[in-house]
């Protein structure tokens, strides 16, 4: 086992045997914590898939969706998330919480299981939060939410199925629902307006990777901002934007001329949404630019923006160029029964991040589009030195139905649908992955 294979599984095991301290100073400290002080909460969702159809071009299609890679009439059950969360109050001014989880895919990957192939449990979110550091405002510092999609005024509590699929920021890997770092978080006008800034290190839940530091890549955090409001109470439009930058002045060693380069990340996105006390609808979308990232010589990235290390390929610096991934999405969801109290109907609404939904049976749907790389041209997908990865369109569709039997417990049957829209070939395979689902969901 290589140096780095070794560092990456003993950082594994040492987060999960951080999670398991915690979990056991938790419980060792509740006698000493009163009702009010401590809040112990939790989730957990999955379904049992079907897979109704599969990619022709699997493997070869660049593409890291949940499902692709699995055969035709694959069927299983998977959860997909469990969260344990503890919420502590030190004092009226200043909160705490830790939140331990279990995240797997479908198949799932070697960074959620353990050695043994049992599920892995990380530290999601551990930060403290300072109310009211000036009017408005509080300063929050740890591992926490972005606002990239997560944060109040952002499009996950509002599309609120989160059980089913990701936002598609969050699908398409735009950034991190986590980091760590420091951030403020304002509301003002009743939480009509809001604003969040948050400087972080741009590596999720993951920490430094401390093999990369000898090579001289560093670090590249981000700056994420956005800021949003609320017409009425009912109309909410949210702008954001996030930048990093890798690897500043460091030299492109396969190039003769040792030319010297920066590459950069730079998402901006627009979100508005119309939630009425029956139904929601939203739209999303946003463009990522990142410069230096491509190299069409060997079809692979040069400047890897996944994470903080920049490769070196064999090509020449010239033939380095900037990616600009694009992204789109519809979503709506409507109550087709009411609970029988009104009151909770009202009170539900947008909720379900806390547990809460507006009906006893619901119907839902999204579409995206998404184009990984407007810049890659005709010319430059039909040439034969680019085909390490055939690049495609997508379209990704889901739509069912919720049933809520029992607050905080979800039942929803759904069609998963991702399909692909190669780029220029002489012979183009469209395909997609469709699976049929039975998805659940609960909260306590």
């Amino acid at each position: 086992m290589s140096f780095a294979q070794n560092l990456k599984e003993n950082m594994k095991q040492t987060l999960t045997n951080i999670a398991k301290a915690l979990v056991v100073l938790m419980i060792v400290s509740m006698p000493f914590m009163t009702q009010a002080q401590l809040k112990v909460s939790g989730l957990m969702f999955g379904d049992y898939a079907y897979k109704v159809a599969a990619d022709s071009l699997v493997g070869k299609r660049k593409n890291t969706s949940e499902y692709n890679g699995l055969a035709k009439n694959y069927n299983g059950f998977n959860i997909r998330r469990a969260y344990l969360n503890v919420d502590y109050d030190i004092t009226s001014k200043i909160h705490a919480e830790v939140v331990l989880a279990h995240e797997s895919t479908t198949p799932s990957g070697a960074a959620e299981n353990l050695p043994d192939n049992n599920n892995a449990l990380f530290m999601k979110y551990a930060d403290v939060r300072v109310k009211q550091i000036f009017p408005g405002s509080d300063l929050i510092i740890g591992q926490q939410r972005t606002p990239t999609f997560a944060t109040y005024g952002g499009s996950e509590p509002l599309w609120q199925y989160r059980p089913i699929e990701r936002t598609i920021t969050d699908f398409r890997r735009v950034a991190s629902s986590t980091d760590l770092g420091v951030s403020l978080e304002g509301r003002y006008f009743d939480n009509s307006l809001g604003y969040n800034v948050l400087f972080g290190n741009n590596n999720g839940a993951k920490p430094l990777n401390l093999a990369l530091v000898p090579t001289g890549a560093g670090n590249s955090p981000r700056v994420y901002a956005d800021v949003w409001y609320k017409f009425f109470n009912a109309l909410e439009v949210q702008l954001y934007a996030d930048y990093s930058q890798y690897a500043n002045n460091y030299a492109y060693n396969a190039d003769s001329t040792k030319k010297q380069f920066t590459s950069s990340s730079m998402t901006i996105k627009g979100f508005i949404a119309y939630t009425h006390p029956i139904f929601t609808i939203g739209v999303e979308a946003y463009q990522q630019t990142n410069t230096y990232a491509a190299n069409d010589v060997t079809g692979e990235l040069a400047a890897n923006t996944a994470s903080t290390n920049v490769t070196k390929k064999t090509g020449k610096f010239a033939d380095l160029r900037s990616t600009t991934p694009l992204g789109l999405s519809v979503f709506a969801h409507v109550i087709l029964i009411k609970d029988k109290d009104t009151a909770k109907v009202s009170k539900r609404v947008g909720n379900m991040q806390d547990g809460q939904k507006g009906g006893i049976l619901s119907l839902f749907a999204r579409y995206d589009f998404y184009n990984p790389d407007q810049n890659m041209t005709d010319a430059l997908a039909v040439n034969a030195i680019n085909k390490a990865t055939d690049q495609s369109n997508e379209v990704f569709i889901t739509g069912g139905l919720d049933w809520q039997p029992y607050k905080n417990v979800h039942i929803m049957p759904n069609i998963w649908y991702d399909g692909f829209m190669q780029k220029a070939d002489s012979k183009p395979v469209n395909s997609a992955d469709v699976v049929a689902r039975l998805s659940f969901w609960y909260q306590f």
